[in-house]
């Protein structure tokens, strides 16, 4: 998922850039931070959450210094926590609708679509009508590998 930075909050950040990250800036989508370059058009996960942390503390008060070392810390605990998360869901044999949006990003709504294809629907398990679905992992994967989705 990249995500494009809003022309205010690229401005505003730009702003409190060294000279050399501004002139990286006009050549290619990149600042440094730390020594560290960091690409603006494709942000992993752990930078985008640092700098919209590091957006929202300039926003509070541009004056006061902010540890930009504890706010890349916090984001990458908070990819940790995601990632255990995702592997835990992951380890279970099935998994319910909302586990299958957590980790296949498709919503209600588009599952629901998927299983009621006609040909190569999205397998899954009903043990009553209007009963609970669970999806198997595996039964999944193989559905998705196939190129389904």
């Amino acid at each position: 998922m990249n995500k494009r930075l809003e022309k205010q909050e690229f401005d505003s950040f730009v702003d409190d850039l060294s000279e050399d990250s501004k002139k990286l800036i006009d050549i290619e989508p990149v600042f440094i931070y730390k020594g560290q370059r960091i690409r603006l058009d494709f942000i992993g996960k752990a930078d985008r959450l640092f700098l919209n942390k590091a957006f929202e503390e300039i926003e509070k008060d541009r004056n006061e210094k902010i540890d930009f070392d504890l706010l890349k810390r916090e984001a990458e605990q908070e990819v940790l926590e995601v990632q255990k998360h995702m592997a835990k869901i992951q380890s279970k044999k099935f998994i319910t609708i909302k586990e299958y949006t957590d980790i296949y990003g498709a919503s209600k709504t588009s599952q629901q679509g998927y299983r009621g294809r006609r040909k190569k629907p999205l397998p899954y398990k009903q043990e009553v009508e209007g009963g609970k679905i669970l999806y198997s992992i595996e039964e999944v994967e193989k559905w998705r590998d196939n190129g389904y989705k």
